[in-house]
């Protein structure tokens, strides 16, 4: 696929603002438009002020230099715009809204039919990764819940209601409330509160599911918030060990958790392999579930593959059985739980070839998924920010 390529630094200059560096700044309005399949690189820092816009249907890379660099968005007096007063000045448009069902082919000569605007930050800190993003957005209904990443750092998830057009709340059962997967504890956990915070509360890569009440995710929605950065590894690294060990199932799934919801009406595993013996041996244990926590895709295609100097993507779950995709027909028993009737996967062969439902291995932003591994012995390390990708195609 042919592709623009932009280098912001014959547009711009660079400047200093005490310990901060600049390199492209975009004035009150100014308007920047990177078109699809358009790259832009930005090698230091952006900063948009007062109504400036960046509209992007491309791709967007911002590599900062790790200490002073920032990425920001600020008023007319210059100062940080704030979760209550910013978005409106960088926006990741959908190119083709009405597609949002359909999934690009892994064949690279066949152009994407679904594409978006994606942004790639890296070496700027959380500190100075302040900028808000406008992030369009647009799923597939899942159900009674809607499983869901969000890829924003100290984002209020109150602010969720206003985005998503209804009011959640914090009661269980409700399907108005937003639950988080527990990997250790193999449940959906309550929020104390919708004043938490995105991205800070809990790890950037949570897998959320949304009452599906009154929720329409079929029309295109924007999510505002600060996106997530790279450079510290407790936000992007998670090693993976000991999910469902030592909790007692019962023979049948018929033991219950802390929220008295049996686990036997919420807690599928078709990767088993105990024979494919319900509720034996690993059978809802190893399974750790997780959502995409950056504005870009994160492709699984080579996470299998044993690295070497030209291939891979810097994981190598050698123990890994399948990843569970884009869950649909999502139930929910009342007072008890619920899960979904029907999901894409893939599985790894002895090479560490993907088969399967290959073309869903690219999971987009706002995406959630599920990996599978095959026991809790070699308990390999996840690294989210080495399967980010702007294409629609996974790797060779």
């Amino acid at each position: 696929m042919k592709k623009n390529l932009l280098t912001t630094g014959f547009l711009a200059w660079t400047f200093s603002l005490g310990a901060q560096t600049i390199l492209c700044h975009v004035d009150a309005n100014a308007t920047i438009y990177v078109g699809k399949n358009a790259l832009v690189y930005n090698g230091g820092g952006l900063q948009l002020k007062d109504n400036a816009v960046f509209e992007n249907h491309g791709n967007v890379m911002v590599r900062g230099n790790g200490t002073t660099d920032v990425v920001k968005t600020v008023g007319a007096t210059g100062l940080d715009k704030t979760e209550a007063n910013g978005g409106g000045n960088f926006i990741n448009k959908l190119n083709e809204p009405t597609a949002f069902a359909s999934h690009n082919s892994v064949n690279p000569l066949i152009s994407p039919v679904y594409t978006y605007g994606q942004l790639y930050i890296t070496g700027v800190s959380q500190a100075n990764l302040t900028g808000i993003v406008d992030q369009e957005f647009r799923q597939v209904n899942h159900g009674a819940y809607q499983q869901i990443g969000m890829p924003f750092y100290d984002k209020t998830f109150s602010t969720l209601n206003a985005e998503l057009g209804k009011v959640f709340n914090t009661t269980r059962f409700s399907k108005n409330e937003i639950l988080v997967w527990n990997n250790r504890n193999v449940v959906f956990d309550n929020l104390a509160s919708l004043n938490l915070k995105i991205g800070k509360d809990f790890k950037p890569f949570s897998y959320y599911i949304l009452g599906g009440t009154g929720l329409n995710v079929e029309t295109t929605r924007t999510f505002k918030g600060r996106p997530v950065s790279d450079a510290a590894d407790i936000d992007k690294k998670i090693t993976l060990e000991n999910a469902g060990s030592g909790i007692v199932f019962g023979p049948t799934g018929g033991a219950t958790n802390q929220y008295n919801e049996r686990y036997n009406t919420y807690l599928q595993d078709n990767f088993s392999v105990s024979g494919g013996q319900a509720w034996q041996g690993d059978f809802g244990r190893n399974i750790y579930q997780f959502g995409n926590p950056y504005l870009t895709n994160l492709d699984f295609s080579q996470v299998a593959v044993t690295e070497s100097a030209t291939t891979g993507d810097g994981n190598n779950l050698s123990n890994i059985y399948g990843i569970r995709l884009e869950v649909s027909g999502v139930q929910y028993n009342s007072n008890l739980g619920g899960g979904s009737s029907n999901y894409k996967a893939i599985t790894f062969d002895a090479s560490g070839v993907a088969i399967g439902d290959v073309e869903y291995q690219v999971v987009r932003p706002l995406g959630s998924f599920a990996i599978k591994l095959k026991d809790n012995i070699t308990k390999p390390e996840l690294n989210f920010a080495t399967l980010r990708r702007f294409k629609y195609h996974p790797r060779s």
